[in-house]
């Protein structure tokens, strides 16, 4: 392993392997936070749809999510194509990785795996912080979707302009 890493052919590719990993696993994070605002979402995308945004604002609706349901579903098609271009980017690379680094093989093909799983501990370490990320913002979705549900449940009451300024006395 140490002859392969001294050969800077070798090393390069090695290091291009964990940048298209690395990519590869922030698109996974991304898609499944995406994934979960969408399908947590539809009722409160239907509703923010009818509601103007003068009525979010003065409500204070912290809602930092797309408005719509085609929106999500844009945003999640963007993020699998780039999944699987990256992908796709990997699969050629790892066949030309195995050509650069064949020729200074002796006993067999373990050592490539050695490298690769080594490259896929630190790419997922390396991201441990994002993901603690990611699972906060879906925590703080879930209030942002409570605060709605309180707002919409609030308007379903019909009240009239006085009572709507009496509730923002008490806010």
């Amino acid at each position: 392993i140490k002859h392969w890493l001294i050969h800077t052919k070798q090393l390069q590719c090695f290091r291009r392997h964990a940048e298209l990993l690395n990519n590869i696993v922030l698109l996974e994070i991304e898609q499944d936070y995406w994934e979960t605002i969408t399908d947590s979402a539809r009722i409160e995308l239907i509703w923010l749809s009818k509601m103007t945004k003068d009525t979010t604002r003065i409500n204070s609706i912290n809602w930092a999510y797309p408005r719509t349901i085609e929106n999500l579903k844009k945003r999640q098609t963007i993020i699998q194509n780039k999944l699987m271009e990256i992908q796709h980017q990997l699969m050629i690379h790892l066949k030309e990785e195995s050509f650069i680094v064949r020729p200074s093989i002796n006993k067999s093909i373990e050592h490539l795996n050695l490298i690769s799983t080594a490259i896929r501990e630190f790419v997922h370490q390396g991201q441990q912080r994002l993901r603690t990320m990611y699972e906060e913002q879906k925590l703080i979705f879930e209030f942002d979707r409570n605060d709605l549900h309180l707002v919409k449940s609030f308007y379903d009451l019909n009240p009239n302009k006085e009572q709507v300024s009496l509730s923002f006395l008490h806010y």
